[in-house]
Order: structure tokens, then sequence, then C-alpha cells
């Protein structure tokens, strides 16, 4: 199967340039100004539009069991809004149950994941760590999976304890492994939380109190000491705040492995919101908590000189009512988490690119190619280069479109971003060469999606962009 993508304006990470792309067989095999005409291939005429990579999400919950009950969206629901929103694949979080094997978390996690019609692969945290878990997990790498999560909070369902933390980052280190960590300190929070608790401080303003900043900042030194002590390569998740931030550029400037994200929320919205009324501020309860405004701007200026590595969502679905609701005056009960796997490229666009906080490049680079680099994605993800995959978004800059729930793919009751205007349209959508998004329609079935299997940075081989075809990695 032939398609050709002829007129429009490519960017990618390192330039933008006017030129044709030819898509053979799922990858794309040509880039060119000014194809012939090609017999027995579909042409798309991208005049005067931008054609971009295939974004890629480096953080997504879709199954996500939390506070009693469960995340929204299935698996269908969230690879078409990712694919309307400009994303072709997306990395989802595995979270074993501690008295849960790596292996028996996998199936569940793949088994759901069939139905996606993006393409996808897993991270896989780790709630216990001891020589048991530590074979389960060298399965699970043999399948693909090269990214391990560890949670310095959520005391008594997540947290790791150091001695258990320290032997897993050195279980990484030896093998190459990426371990992402949400940075933040589980006793810590647990204390205050019972203490804000027991005072009628229950509103959702108090959420914030409950882990400050000064937290968030402990919980990144605390595991970026323990990373450099055993020599893990550190990704810190989820990045709030300007302290945070000046931590891990002092562990950046003495040369350890470290990389930084933050979240689509982080960047355009403030603990402000969760000062609303309890039925709009219960929408915005989500852990580390919305900073304040001065850490926005430190978040802009960070990804704009290169300090920040990435922008994800953490796309974590709970219906406001029915979920969020039940514990309107208890922010302890509140499942955290925030919908925007669909809205996160328009809002970098609209907010980064167009007041020129960051290029169109940029954007690229935060959201397609360096993801893609960090886990093992590139150059067959992220990349506009001879012998990817044809994963291409085409974007048409002179729309003006409204936000709105009521019009959005996520099985979700509410948007953060109601009501906001964004510039810029996702006009077409191609997943491995085939048409996947059209003026707003999902064209590809449920099952389309590929799992992408991931080798380890020291582990990579020589190949082709393309890479191999993943299998079930269950």
């Amino acid at each position: 199967m032939k398609l050709l993508v002829r007129n429009g304006r490519l960017v990618t990470d390192s330039g933008t340039f006017n030129a044709d792309i030819l898509c053979r067989d799922g990858r794309i095999v040509a880039i060119r100004d000014g194809f012939p005409p090609l017999s027995g291939c579909e042409t798309v005429d991208a005049s005067g539009m931008l054609v971009f990579p295939g974004f890629v999400d480096p953080h997504v919950h879709v199954y996500l069991p939390a506070a009693g009950t469960f995340a929204t969206d299935d698996h269908i629901t969230a690879s078409r809004a990712a694919l309307l929103g400009g994303t072709t694949s997306f990395i989802e979080f595995v979270i074993p149950a501690r008295d849960q094997s790596p292996g028996d978390a996998l199936r569940i996690w793949s088994d759901k994941a069939r139905d996606a019609i993006c393409d996808y692969s897993f991270h896989m945290a780790v709630t216990r760590f001891d020589k048991q878990i530590a074979s389960e997990l060298d399965r699970v790498v043999e399948k693909g999976i090269t990214s391990l999560k560890v949670h310095l909070a959520y005391h008594d369902e997540l947290a790791l304890p150091d001695a258990e933390l320290y032997e897993l980052l050195e279980y990484a280190a030896q093998r190459n492994l990426t371990t992402i960590a949400h940075c933040e300190n589980a006793e810590v929070i647990e204390l205050r939380r019972k203490r804000l608790h027991n005072s009628g401080k229950r509103a959702m303003r108090w959420h914030y109190e409950s882990r400050p900043p000064l937290v968030e900042r402990d919980g990144t030194h605390h595991f970026l000491c323990l990373a450099a002590l055993t020599g893990a390569r550190a990704y810190v998740a989820h990045l709030s705040c300007r302290q945070a931030l000046d931590v891990a550029m002092e562990f950046r400037r003495q040369g350890y492995p470290v990389f930084v994200e933050t979240l689509i929320q982080f960047l355009l919205l403030d603990r402000s919101y969760t000062e609303l009324p309890p039925e709009e501020a219960v929408k915005y309860v989500m852990s580390p908590p919305l900073r304040n405004p001065e850490d926005r701007h430190a978040l802009w200026t960070a990804l704009s000189t290169g300090s920040i590595d990435t922008v994800g969502t953490d796309h974590a679905p709970f219906n406001l009512h029915g979920q969020k609701d039940r514990a309107l005056n208890d922010f302890t009960r509140v499942p955290n988490g925030l919908p925007g796997i669909q809205d996160r490229i328009r809002l970098l666009y609209t907010h980064g690119v167009c007041p020129y906080r960051i290029s169109l490049n940029r954007m690229v680079e935060i959201a397609a190619a360096a993801p893609a680099k960090i886990f093992g994605l590139y150059p067959r993800k992220g990349s506009l280069q001879i012998g990817s995959d044809a994963d291409l978004v085409i974007f048409d800059p002179a729309v003006e479109e409204t936000i709105s729930a009521s019009r959005h793919a996520m099985k979700v009751d509410y948007s953060p971003y109601e009501g906001w205007k964004v510039k810029g349209r996702i006009s077409m959508v191609i997943l491995r060469g085939r048409i996947a998004v059209r003026e707003g329609q999902v064209l590809l079935s449920p099952g389309y999606g590929h799992f992408i299997p991931r080798p380890a940075p020291s582990l990579r081989e020589p190949q082709s962009p393309g890479g191999p075809r993943g299998s079930d990695p269950s």
C-alpha cells in the first residue's frame, strides 16, 4: 500500500522544510520536494498545512484502579482520543498490586490493550522488590519493556522502602533500564494528610498543603541521590515546581543521566483552580498538585532552554459525577488525575508556539522525538526520516476551535479546559501508512494498534528505523 503526502511543510525536532513524503508498507520510503504523479498511490494534498511526526505521550494511564474505583477510559476510547489529538503512540503504566507479580499484571494490561487503535508500549511499576521480583522483571524486560516506575508516594499501596528502592536501582543500572519516579515523600504526605483531615481541613485547597513543593523537592533529591549512587538512568516524572526543577538541574550539571518530564496541566493550570467551589475544585485534584503561577513560568522557561525534556499528560480520567463528586468535602478520598490525551498538542501549540515561548521544532522535540529517544522508540517513532514508521500528523494552523467535553472522545464527563480556545486543528493523522483520522473522524478499527517492544539503550542493535514488529507482550 502506497500513500503520498504532497505540498506540506515538514516540521521535525531539528528543522522545517517543504517536501513530499512517500509511504509504503507502513514506513516512510522517500522524502523529497516535487514527486511526479504515481500510479496506484493514494495522494493527500497538505497545501498550507504543517506535517509533524506522530506524537508520543510518555505518561498515560488507561486501565487504572484508584481510590476504590477505576479510570473511565478503555483502550478503544483512549486510543481514539489520542489519535484525534495527534498522538499516534503512548506508553501506559502497568501497576501491580503489592501481592501481584509483574508478569500477572502485565497479562492483565496486555489483554485490555489488545483493542487499542493507536500504537502503545508499557512502563512497569515496581511496588515491591526482592529476588523473585527481579527474576520476573527479567522476563518483562525480554518482552521489550525497558522502563520501570517507582513511587515515593502512596505510602500504603505503592511506595518502596529505601532498601528495596536502592536494590531496584542497582538492578536497573546493571541492565541500563530507565527508572521513572514519582518524586515526593510518602511518609511525610501521609502524616500531613492525616493531620489536615483530623483538624477539619478537608476542602480541595488543602490537597496542596498535604504535599507542598518542598515535599516534591525532597523526593526528587532523594531519588536522584540513590540513582547517582547506583549509576541508574533516572527520569523524573510529572515535575511540577521550581524547587524540584532546581534539584534535577544540579544533578544534571554534575553529569548524571537525568531526564525531566512535566505535564501540560502544570504549564497551564495553577492551584487557584482547587480554590473554586467544591463541584469545580474537585476536578483539579491530582498528585503532585497544581502549583503557583510562578512555578508555571519557571516550567515554561525550562522548556524553552532545554532543561525539561518531555511534556506528557499523565492522562487519568475519572468522572466528575459518580466518582470525583463522591468526595466533594474530603480531598483525601478524591481519585487523583485529569484527562488530557486528546488536547495536549493543540494546547502546546496555542500556549507554547503561538506566543513564542517555544518553537515548532521544540514542540516536536518535547512531544515526539525526545520521548521516543529516551524510551527506545526512536527513530521508529517520533521521526520523519526514511525507514521510520509512517506516522504523520497533518495540522491546519489557520483554524480556531473550542475545547468541550461535549465533543471530545475521552470517556469522561468533563474537561479541565472547558471553553478554552485553541489554535490549529488536527486535519489528518496517518498511522503506519494508513489514514487513521480524517477531519475529526477515526477511520481505523479497534485492534489496529501494535505493541511496540523497546530495547534498553545499551542493548540496541543497529537496525533500520522500522525495528521489529511487536507481538502481544503477555
